[in-house]
């Protein structure tokens, strides 16, 4: 073999191997596994009303989705979350706390979430819903207006040129 075809022949082996080691170095699933603020949003937004939709009917009534919430620093990275807000009317307030248990026995027994039921500070009851990939929902009663609220925040993800935390969304 002459040194240039020899020549030629290690330049297109290492080449080519130069292109795995780049293929290796971002996996495609990765990237396409990466969140972002529109994802999180709508994937946030889909929840809460998911949630609300597996209480009866006849316990609750008008859903309330606030169509913007905040993004927010992530609290255990560098990263963001989308925050948001969701109120359902309760037809008999002297249920909230049925209402409340039933849904947490549900999640329970519904794989990817862990429930924690410990009443709030005010020692209102509520339950806190918690997602594989660390989403999360905050379930209470608003008493004076006769609703239940969902508070939520979506996985953490990173932020996009442009967008800061802070910001609504």
């Amino acid at each position: 073999m002459n040194s240039s075809i020899r020549s030629a022949a290690v330049a297109l082996i290492a080449a080519g191997a130069a292109m795995l080691l780049v293929a290796c170095g971002t996996p495609e699933s990765e990237e396409e596994d990466m969140l972002t603020l529109v994802e999180a949003k709508r994937a946030t937004q889909a929840q809460e009303l998911e949630i609300f939709a597996r209480i009866s009917g006849e316990l609750v009534g008008e859903i309330e989705q606030a169509p913007e919430g905040t993004v927010m620093p992530c609290p255990t990275s560098g990263e963001a979350q989308w925050a948001g807000r969701s109120l359902a009317s309760v037809a008999d307030p002297s249920r909230y706390e049925v209402i409340l248990q039933s849904l947490a026995a549900e999640f329970e027994a519904t794989s990817g979430f862990d429930v924690d039921r410990s009443p709030a500070a005010s020692g209102e009851p509520r339950v806190h819903l918690v997602g594989n990939a660390g989403e999360g929902y905050i379930l209470g009663p608003r008493r004076a207006q006769g609703q239940l609220e969902i508070l939520s925040f979506s996985p953490c993800f990173a932020l996009e040129d442009g967008e800061r935390t802070g910001q609504s969304y």
